[in-house]
């Protein structure tokens, strides 16, 4: 019976050393957020049969929902969906040239990202550092125009600022690129020798966002 009751006592003591950041702040993060994402563009391959020489994805709203759970006070993992809905537009390298509208689209981005906190983890202020990968997925808005679906990455940072030990606001810059394709570019090595060698394409973008993080 003793044993037993050494057993619970030793039990109880190992819950009540449980770091404080478990106990007071909770481990679950839900963020909801909006802001601004910046435009994009890439070149259109020479044989793709179209008179423009690239597409530009407009600037746009941008909004979306990030779930995480909190490893310890420094790192917290999360999976991350963003949308915006940017008119996908035609252009021509010459002089005077004019955007031509093509198609709008929803641009959805799903990325499971790493944050790494920094200061004080007791701080009512605690800037981080966030990186992540995954898809961005294109779906147009007009019939005829199957969804794309390209590796992309993030890389970037912010703060959050707690109201209370649950509530709290999130600010974050990100950039973003998106894997198009492989073009061919000029290459010339250290002895003048000029080349054509396959590149990747990447269209870059970035988010600016702010929201609400709710932790239990």
């Amino acid at each position: 019976m003793r044993k037993k009751t050494l057993l619970v006592i030793i039990g109880l003591l190992a819950l009540g050393s449980a770091p404080a950041w478990a106990q007071n702040s909770g481990r679950f993060i839900i963020s909801p957020f909006a802001g601004y994402r910046t435009a994009g563009h890439f070149d259109i391959n020479a044989e793709i049969a179209l008179p423009y020489d690239g597409i530009r994805v407009s600037d746009e709203f941008t909004y979306g929902l990030s779930l995480g759970i909190k490893l310890n006070p420094i790192v917290t993992v999360e999976a991350m969906w963003s949308r915006s809905a940017p008119q996908f537009q035609g252009y021509r390298i010459l002089p005077g040239a004019a955007l031509v509208d093509l198609f709008s689209a929803y641009e959805d981005q799903i990325h499971g990202n790493i944050l790494a906190y920094l200061g004080n983890p007791d701080g009512l202020v605690r800037p981080f550092l966030v990186a992540g990968a995954g898809v961005t997925v294109a779906n147009a808005k007009v019939a005829g125009i199957s969804s794309e679906t390209r590796f992309s990455f993030n890389v970037g940072a912010g703060f959050e600022k707690w109201i209370n030990d649950r509530v709290g606001i999130r600010l974050t810059a990100k950039w973003f690129p998106t894997y198009i394709n492989k073009q061919l570019s000029w290459f010339v090595d250290w002895w003048g020798f000029v080349y054509l060698v396959p590149v990747n394409q990447y269209m870059t973008q970035w988010d600016f966002t702010g929201g609400l993080v709710f932790r239990f």
